[in-house]
């Protein structure tokens, strides 16, 4: 916990949230809307209430989540076909 500055019983409440919650999104998949309306958020507390939070687009590019997706699915859809070449040569 000394590393987060968290204390057990805070590490424990948001494991508890986050993660047995399953509050994590499917194949670990980027939510563009609730990251802009954390930086509106962070705009406003941090920027004195004026609201003006950056473009979102600044921080993110979606290209290379697909890219990386696309890479798991088809090293899974190779290995399953090469595990039925095996099964069926033998």
């Amino acid at each position: 916990m000394s590393e987060s500055n968290l204390s057990e019983s805070e590490a424990a409440e948001w494991y508890a949230a986050v993660v047995q919650a399953d509050a994590f999104a499917e194949d670990a998949r980027f939510d563009p809307d609730g990251f802009k309306k954390n930086l509106m958020l962070r705009a406003e507390i941090e920027g004195g209430g004026n609201g003006k939070a950056p473009a979102a687009e600044k921080y993110y590019d979606p290209s290379y989540y697909r890219m990386a997706l696309s890479r798991i699915k088809l090293a899974s859809s190779n290995n399953s076909d090469a595990r039925v070449t095996i099964v069926a040569n033998r």
